[in-house]
This record gives structure tokens, C-alpha cells and sequence, in this order.
């Protein structure tokens, strides 16, 4: 159990009784400043010999003192004695909002096992939600009222197709930290035949947790692994990551397997995978395309892990 050190409990009139029977009167500036220096606490007795003693002047001091005199009274954004609010974001209606719940559930029975483990720190974990309209005009303007409103510790996962940059830019404007965020592309540009593709910054980090992922819980051996995408231009950066995150753990060579964006032959690729006898496929294409590559394994027997 760390001690209480906000001055108010330092200073209290009636002095301390520590939980190893050390019973002293309480601290002033000067008798504070001692005990940093010699380890002695006010009363004369000597404290605990694994509490180091420190060499520190009076200036620095004066700063600490300064500090630990507002400790106790302010407390971060989101922050509570019992809790700490994490926030995330999603669309929970439209063509995405079964990935958004997915995301949502995920997060909350995470939050539920770190909660029932005793939380962080005796603070249990609060999610809240914020749907994400798909109108992207509407988007910002809803979610700065719900900041304002909700005032997140933190921002985990948030996903936010079409309007990475809009979010990301109203988040760091409020300075929130944002963990891991979720989207792979922001698509504002994402034509019918995907010809363009805005990357999201944080592409390399998150097929890095993808693969570590793969790394722990799958536990696989040297895997044989393959990126099953569409043959376009745009997505070198995405393969290069991919290679990298892989050749970082020592896994054999990635196979890069590409298909044509216009007909996606999902028979053929599964055969070649197969074949080729992969352990591991990331798929780059769009959800209607997995599924069609994941029926296709099925039907010929074929359980590749599918990331």
C-alpha cells in the first residue's frame, strides 16, 4: 500500500500510526525537509531502513513541497476516487455498425475481467460510448458536446471511418490520449473501385499488435504466412509493415498473394494458399470479399488462422 502524501494527511494535527506500529507527530515544512534528507521522522524516530534518504536542495525542495501541497486537490480528466472513464468511439447503426458493437463488447468484457481482478489500483474501469455518425458534418459538432460532457481520461480503439482526421484533430485540440486506434484507412477519397487510400499514421503499430497477437496466442512456430490483398499501388506501405512486423519476430519470408480488386476469385486463392501450405492469412480486402474467401476455405476443409 503506497503512503498518503497529499499534505493534508502529512500535516494533521494528531500525527501518524504506520501499520508497523512507527507512531510520530505530524510533519511541517521543516521537519518534512528533514525526513527527505536523514530519513527521520518528526519525534526523532528513525523510519524503515529500505526508505532511501536524499540529497536534495533547498530549491528543489521548495518545488516539491510545492507540488505535494496540490496533491489530493486536482485530479485528471475522467479521473475519480473510484473510477477512471475511458472512452471510445464508433458507429453503432449503418454499414459499419456490427464491426462498431463488435468493438463496443469487446471493450466492455475486457473492462469487466480488469474490474473483477480489483481494477487499477482499487479504480475500477468505466467505459462510455459515443456513436459516430456516419454524416461527417454532424461528426464533430456532436463529438465535442460529448467530451465536454463525458471528459474521457482517455480515448481506446476508437474507430472512425471517413473522419480520422477530423476526429483525431478535435481529440488533440482537447489533449486526450488516444490508445490504439482502430481504423486502418481514413476513406474520405475511397472510391467504388478502392482506388485510393488515405493510410492512417499509425498503420505500422497496428499490424505490430496484430501480429504480437498472432505471436502470443496463436503460438505458432516459424508460421507460414501470407497477405491476401488487391493488386493495387496503394497499398505497398500497408505490405512493407506487414514484412517488417513479421521479419521482426524471425518468421520466415510473408508471401504476398494479390487478387484483382474487380473480380475476386476467392476459389482460386484459396487453392493456392492452400497449397502453398499457409498457416496464416491477413486479409486486406472488404468484408463481402472475406466472407466469400472464407466460405470457400470451408467448403474445401482448409482452417487457416484469418486475421
Amino acid at each position: 500500500m503506497p503512503s498518503n502524501i497529499t499534505w493534508s494527511q502529512l500535516s494533521k494535527s494528531y500525527g501518524h500510526l504506520h501499520p508497523d506500529g512507527l507512531d510520530h507527530p505530524p510533519f511541517d515544512e521543516r521537519s518534512l525537509r528533514d525526513f527527505i534528507r536523514t530519513g527521520i521522522y518528526p519525534g526523532g524516530q528513525k523510519g524503515d531502513p529500505s526508505m532511501p534518504s536524499y540529497k536534495i536542495s533547498d530549491r528543489d525542495f521548495d518545488d516539491l513541497l510545492a507540488y505535494m501541497k496540490l496533491l489530493g486537490t486536482i485530479l485528471d480528466p475522467g479521473l475519480s476516487e473510484a473510477a477512471i472513464r475511458i472512452g471510445t468511439l464508433v458507429p453503432s447503426n449503418g454499414p459499419l455498425g456490427e464491426i462498431g458493437r463488435a468493438l463496443q463488447h469487446v471493450l466492455q468484457a475486457y473492462f469487466d475481467d480488469v474490474n473483477a481482478a480489483g481494477g487499477i489500483y482499487g479504480r475500477r474501469l468505466e467505459l462510455v460510448v459515443h456513436d459516430i455518425p456516419l454524416v461527417e458534418e454532424e461528426a464533430a459538432a456532436g463529438l465535442s458536446a460529448w467530451l465536454a460532457e463525458q471528459v474521457p481520461f482517455a480515448l481506446v480503439s476508437p474507430f472512425t471511418p471517413r473522419m480520422d482526421v477530423e476526429v483525431q484533430s478535435l481529440i488533440a485540440s482537447r489533449n486526450i490520449p488516444v490508445i490504439g486506434p482502430f481504423s486502418l484507412y481514413s476513406v474520405r477519397s475511397f472510391s467504388l473501385n478502392r482506388s485510393v487510400f488515405h493510410l492512417y499514421s499509425g498503420l505500422a503499430e497496428q499490424f505490430e499488435a496484430l501480429l504480437q497477437f498472432a505471436d502470443k496466442q496463436l503460438q505458432l512456430l516459424s508460421p507460414r504466412i501470407a497477405v491476401l490483398h488487391p493488386d493495387e499501388k496503394g497499398l505497398a506501405d500497408v505490405l512493407a509493415a506487414i514484412e517488417q512486423a513479421a521479419k521482426k519476430r524471425g518468421w520466415p519470408a510473408v508471401r504476398r498473394e494479390p487478387y484483382s480488386a474487380a473480380a475476386f476469385d476467392a476459389a482460386s486463392s484459396v487453392e493456392t494458399l492452400r497449397d502453398a501450405g499457409i498457416d496464416v492469412v491477413i486479409f486486406l480486402g472488404v468484408e463481402p470479399e472475406l466472407r466469400s474467401f472464407l466460405g470457400a476455405a470451408a467448403k474445401r476443409g482448409w482452417q487457416p488462422w484469418t486475421l
